[in-house]
């Protein structure tokens, strides 16, 4: 009888980040997303190999929402021009605006992904949990 041999199995993943998305994920000039492959837990417990894998693909939107002021607005073609949304790490801060990143999942159904302040620009989809997105480090 042979002896089984036990591997573990690592994934080199990096977090998502807006600029990422932008110069990966998104073509300007023809104004499409390309579909993004990501895993999603928590940041200070990675996986060595994650359970599932999800897909987006942005449509250049962002939805800007400020939950004092109950305002709330759509930018059309954000991620064609532009840096940030958030310019410095608001890690510590409690902000009263949001944005998340409109696009589709793999079925086609509208949905969004959120960015985080704190991780600078992090792609999430939940930032409060600290729900980041992963992908694979090519």
């Amino acid at each position: 009888m042979e002896r089984s041999e036990v591997r573990e199995i690592t994934i080199n993943l990096k977090v998502l980040t807006v600029e990422e998305v932008r110069e990966k994920y998104w073509d300007p000039i023809s104004k499409t997303g390309r579909c993004i492959e990501y895993y999603t837990f928590p940041s200070h417990h990675i996986p060595t190999l994650p359970r599932e894998m999800y897909k987006f693909t942005p449509d250049g939107r962002v939805l800007y929402k400020n939950h004092e002021t109950r305002q709330e607005y759509t930018l059309n073609d954000w991620l064609s021009y532009g840096i940030g949304p958030y310019m410095t790490d608001d890690a510590y801060k409690r902000l009263p605006e949001f944005y998340i990143m409109l696009g589709k999942k793999e079925n086609g159904e509208n949905t969004g992904l959120q960015i985080c302040s704190g991780p600078l620009n992090v792609i999430a989809t939940s930032a409060i949990n600290n729900m980041h997105c992963w992908v694979i480090n090519e």
